[in-house]
C-alpha cells in the first residue's frame, strides 16, 4: 500500500512539473487548463489556473508574467477543494487567501508540488497564504 502511495506521489510530482524553455507564453494554455483569475500590478501578472489531472485529481498552477506575457514562474499546488485565490501582489510577494473552515493556517509547503515544494527557496516570488473564513 505505502508503495503505491509513493508512486502515486512521484507521479502527481511528474505531472505538477511543466517545463517551460525560454520565450515560454503565459497567453498559452493546454486543453486541461481553465484561467480561473488573474490580478495584475505594474508590469506583473498573476494567473491562478485551474488543472484537470483526470484520475489525479485537480491541481492548481500560480503563474506569474510579464507586461509582454513572457512567464516568470510558475508554481503547481494541490487544489481539490478549489478554495484558493490571489488576494493581492506586494513587494515580491503573492498573497492567496483559502477558506479552509476546519484549519486556522495553512503553509505553503501544505500545498506546494513538484519543484516549488522540494526547491522553494529558489523561488523568484514569496508565496503567503492567509485564511479567510
Amino acid at each position: 500500500m505505502i508503495r503505491w502511495i509513493k508512486i502515486i506521489i512521484s507521479i502527481l510530482i511528474i505531472i505538477s512539473v511543466k517545463s517551460c524553455s525560454e520565450g515560454c507564453n503565459c497567453q498559452d494554455y493546454e486543453k486541461n487548463e481553465v484561467l480561473l483569475q488573474r490580478v495584475s500590478k505594474g508590469k506583473m501578472i498573476v494567473e491562478l489556473i485551474q488543472v484537470e489531472n483526470g484520475a489525479f485529481g485537480t491541481t492548481a498552477i500560480i503563474r506569474t508574467c510579464d507586461s509582454k506575457s513572457n512567464q516568470i514562474e510558475e508554481v503547481s499546488l494541490r487544489y481539490e477543494d478549489r478554495s484558493i485565490r490571489i488576494d493581492k501582489i506586494e513587494d515580491g510577494k503573492i498573497y492567496l487567501h483559502h477558506k479552509y473552515p476546519e484549519v486556522d493556517e495553512v503553509k505553503f509547503e501544505d500545498i506546494a508540488l513538484g519543484e516549488a515544494l522540494i526547491n522553494k527557496d529558489e523561488l523568484k516570488f514569496k508565496y503567503i497564504l492567509e485564511n479567510k473564513n
